[in-house]
């Protein structure tokens, strides 16, 4: 900016963001010095606060807040509330124990299973067992609905030459 501005129009092109660094210094020093500029500078930013809809604050509000401010007590390093993690602390050893558990168990009975041969029951063995009952099919029957059906039956995935073989006539 030139130097020809006045400092109000300088103060201006600061509140507006439009001064190098090198210069906005300088004028901030002009307003630090100054209690005319100190004026403007809070009624220009009264007036854009309203424009924002922000509220209005009176003017000896920054000094009661700078000087409640200074005689709050300043804590260089708080210290960090940690609230209590025993149970987060044994969550892991205890998981991991039971995993293990649970492997020893599995495998001891699948082991155990393998070598322990199966008995059957003394009184199932004594009674003789039911004879089965065989079906008897009727050839001509399964033929004809092969022959319907012949896609399906002379397809190998279906196993429909196993069952074309079985059903041939016997020869006597």
């Amino acid at each position: 900016m030139s130097a020809k501005l006045t400092a109000e129009e300088q103060l201006s092109a600061l509140m507006d963001g439009e001064l190098a660094e090198a210069e906005a210094r300088r004028v901030l020093a002009e307003l630090q010095a100054s209690p005319a500029l100190q004026v403007s500078w809070y009624e220009w930013h009264m007036q854009q606060d309203s424009q924002h809809g922000h509220p209005l604050l009176s003017p000896g509000f920054m000094s009661g807040f700078s000087a409640r401010l200074s005689a709050e007590p300043v804590v260089v390093a708080p210290q960090r509330l940690r609230p209590a993690r025993t149970g987060r602390r044994l969550l892991v050893p205890l998981t991991a124990a039971a995993s293990v558990a649970f492997l020893g168990v599995a495998l001891w009975q699948g082991l155990y299973r393998s070598a322990v041969p199966v008995q059957a029951p003394l009184a199932a063995v004594s009674q003789p067992a039911p004879a089965t009952v065989v079906a008897q099919v009727d050839v001509d029957a399964v033929r004809a609905y092969l022959a319907a059906h012949r896609e399906a039956a002379n397809n190998p995935l279906n196993g429909g030459e196993p069952l074309q073989v079985a059903l041939q006539p016997e020869s006597k």
